[in-house]
């Protein structure tokens, strides 16, 4: 019941489900599938934001990128989802799903709120569902700040040198589960440059990882942050993601509520 549990307690990392009697497919945002012992039905009741939009298929309004009416009147109509997968429009559902489809789209627009007054937080990580569930729970914990969730191979240090001082972020996070050795290069090149040096950088690690903390805390990290974070597919993997979510729970309201965090330093601190 780990997973199931979990789907339903995280939606977001959920595209779309199909299935059929008793089971259902799983398909998550990062290209998984799971075959659990669930009808659609079930999570149809257990996730009211989720769309029935055929007999076999339950989708994620979020990812719906478009849509096809029916071709002809006794035909079925198309959704087009994230990553082109196409998933057929019950012609009875059709006209409900459309209402409910624009309905979502409406919701999702932001509130207006002037740049100037989000707080900018970035994380930096390789892995898809952990950048999927930060974003979430900071936006939950954080209304008003701004998360860009970037891979590593973006280099951090020079993306941030071309932003005006008041795009500057207030809080950076590197997930250093892998490939540590690159997370602790970014952390040095960030705490030497005079214009990112005072801007809280934390590193998130595996647990145990005693000699990158050593290396961390030497080059400057503003905190480092143990993270049980077990390997997909091993027997402890299905609370990884409320263990996840707690901890940058935790850090959400220590670092953007508790602590006060600096403002951006003039432009002539920059270093030439």
């Amino acid at each position: 019941m780990g997973l199931i549990r979990e789907t339903i307690q995280y939606p977001v990392l959920i595209t779309y489900m199909t299935g059929a009697n008793n089971y259902t497919w799983l398909n998550f945002r990062d290209g998984r599938r799971q075959l659990v012992s669930k009808s659609l039905s079930y999570f149809e009741r257990h996730l009211p934001g989720f769309l029935r939009v055929h007999k076999t298929a339950l989708v994620n309004p979020q990812y719906v990128r478009d849509w096809q009416e029916p071709p002809r009147r006794r035909m079925a109509g198309t959704i087009r989802m994230q990553g082109n997968i196409e998933l057929p429009v019950g012609r009875r559902r059709w006209d409900d799903v459309v209402q409910q489809l624009l309905a979502a789209e409406e919701n999702q627009q932001p509130v207006a709120v002037a740049e100037s007054e989000y707080r900018s937080i970035i994380f930096q990580t390789n892995e898809q569902t952990k950048a999927l569930l930060f974003q979430e729970t900071l936006e939950k914990q954080c209304p008003d700040c701004l998360v860009h969730t970037v891979k590593p191979k973006v280099p951090l240090p020079e993306l941030i040198r071309i932003l005006p001082d008041n795009e500057l972020p207030v809080l950076i996070l590197l997930d250093a589960s892998t490939d540590p050795g690159e997370r602790l290069s970014t952390l040095q090149r960030l705490k030497v440059e005079p214009r990112t040096a005072f801007i809280p950088t934390l590193l998130l690690v595996t647990e145990n990882a005693n000699d990158i903390i050593e290396k961390a805390y030497a080059r400057k990290a503003n905190s480092v942050v143990p993270i049980a974070y077990p390997e997909k597919g091993s027997q402890h993997a299905a609370g990884q993601h409320t263990l996840f979510v707690q901890k940058v729970t935790q850090l959400a309201r220590y670092w953007l509520s508790v602590t006060a965090l600096p403002l951006p330093r003039p432009s002539t601190l920059v270093s030439v």
